[in-house]
């Protein structure tokens, strides 16, 4: 590029005399996080990248500096989380039907003092994610039983070698574990969706 003088790259690293600023770091992990731990709530229940999430709210409890910069910072945790600005609030406490009703909320702990709420109805679809759950749960516990099968039969016992055995025997230990966390997360949905219902 057109340039007068030496080449930058042979130029000194600028310096400043400023120290460094502990506390704006702190916003800006704390800020990050809580984007992250929003992002990784979206992939968990499928939420489609272009619908914006409704009624969040990001608790600070022990830090009222931390608290006043998330909250100036709104439209971009909104911008990069994709959530409602409309619905969305930074508070010193959860919402007041949260501790009412806790398991319509999805609860992360971002750090020590800050939490994210997302509530699940403005999370997910409970009817849409009810049926994709149950078919989920059906191929889990469909390959669940057929491995089951074979460590329940005397001939593969006898014939494998035992690291194939061993290899089994986790993979069902794995597949019960997938399908307790699906059978979960189904009752959830299928207790919103009763809630839901009866309002």
């Amino acid at each position: 590029m057109p340039h007068s003088g030496d080449l930058l790259i042979s130029q000194s690293w600028p310096e400043t005399d400023q120290k460094k600023d502990d506390a704006a770091e702190q916003s800006y992990e704390t800020l990050r996080s809580v984007v992250t731990k929003i992002r990784n709530a979206r992939a968990e229940y499928n939420v489609e990248p272009a619908k914006k999430i409704e009624n969040c709210t990001i608790v600070v409890k022990d830090s009222s500096a931390l608290l006043s910069d998330l909250q100036s910072e709104v439209a971009v945790l909104c911008s990069l989380a994709r959530l409602d600005p409309a619905s969305t609030t930074v508070a010193s406490s959860a919402p007041a039907d949260c501790e009412q009703n806790p398991s319509d909320y999805v609860n992360a702990i971002v750090a020590d003092g800050v939490e994210v709420f997302l509530s699940l109805a403005g999370l997910a679809d409970p009817a849409k994610e009810s049926k994709r759950l149950k078919k989920q749960a059906e191929k889990l516990e469909k390959d669940l039983n057929g491995l089951n099968g074979r460590l329940n039969s005397e001939a593969f016992l006898s014939k494998a070698r035992p690291d194939v055995v061993e290899k089994a025997q986790a993979e069902a230990k794995e597949l019960s574990e997938q399908l307790a966390a699906v059978q979960a997360r189904l009752k959830v949905m299928t207790d919103l969706l009763a809630t839901t219902a009866s309002k």
